[in-house]
């Protein structure tokens, strides 16, 4: 069996910096998108996520919280995992092809 890499390429939405995010709360919105682009639900932790940007993990609870307040994403408890999805997300042009 082999391990894949994982995908360190994410989409950044230019609709999310008009809206006045910040880049970590940018950051952890594309990582919680890249993971539901896949059929996926996002079961990482703040401590996994802050490790692929270089975060601490209060700066990640603190985006998921604000996303989450503001509407971006949801989340549910799955036994003892919390899953995070994006909400409506529409094919929104990424910075990369403007």
């Amino acid at each position: 069996m082999t391990v894949s890499e994982p995908n360190y390429f994410f989409k950044f939405y230019k609709h999310l910096f008009a809206a006045g995010l910040s880049l970590a709360e940018v950051a952890v919105y594309s990582y919680i998108d890249d993971w539901n682009r896949g059929g996926n639900p996002c079961f990482c932790s703040d401590d996994t996520i802050g490790k692929v940007f270089n975060l601490e993990r209060k700066a990640i609870l603190r985006a998921r919280q604000k996303l989450h307040s503001l509407g971006y994403i949801k989340s549910t408890k799955l036994g003892r995992k919390n899953v995070m999805f994006v909400v409506a997300r529409q094919d929104i042009p990424s910075v990369e092809t403007d």
